[in-house]
């Protein structure tokens, strides 16, 4: 079974190859300056831990989801979460934004906010089952890509 728990330094090469299994399944469909933002390698996760949150889906010893979060004026920022193919519609991406919102409430925040590409139609509907609501659009926003905000008040 698997288990829902903070990430360690120690996490960061798994991380960073999860990020490339599931960001390079998007090619074609998204900029690849995009996709490859999206997947950084271990020394960067390793340094952005000491400012970020990671949260972990492992399955024994394999991390097969995760979920990075930021919290700042009281919101948290839920960005760069995956879930590995295999995975997907069993509970794991729930698991995550749960962890999340936790986490958002530990530290008095007042909603837990996203962004995500309206590409991703799966993602926008999962979100919206989860409760998280839209709350805006940007055009053209990150390299060229339209942006669709979320939010979810706590």
């Amino acid at each position: 079974m698997w288990r829902v728990e903070a990430a360690g330094t120690g996490d960061a090469a798994g991380l960073a190859a999860l990020y490339r299994r599931v960001w390079d399944g998007y090619r074609g469909a998204l900029p690849d300056a995009l996709l490859d933002h999206r997947s950084p390698d271990a020394r960067e996760i390793a340094s952005l831990m000491a400012d970020m949150t990671y949260f972990v889906v492992r399955d024994g010893d394999g991390i097969i989801g995760v979920a990075r979060c930021h919290v700042e004026c009281e919101a948290c920022y839920l960005e760069r979460m995956v879930v590995d193919a295999p995975f997907r519609r069993m509970g794991v991406g729930t698991a995550l934004v749960e962890r999340v919102v936790r986490h958002a409430n530990e530290n008095s925040c007042h909603k837990v906010f996203l962004n995500t590409s309206p590409k991703l139609t799966d993602s926008m509907a999962f979100y919206e089952r989860m409760g998280f609501a839209r709350c805006g659009l940007f055009h053209r926003h990150f390299w060229g890509e339209d942006v669709i905000f979320y939010e979810l008040l706590l």
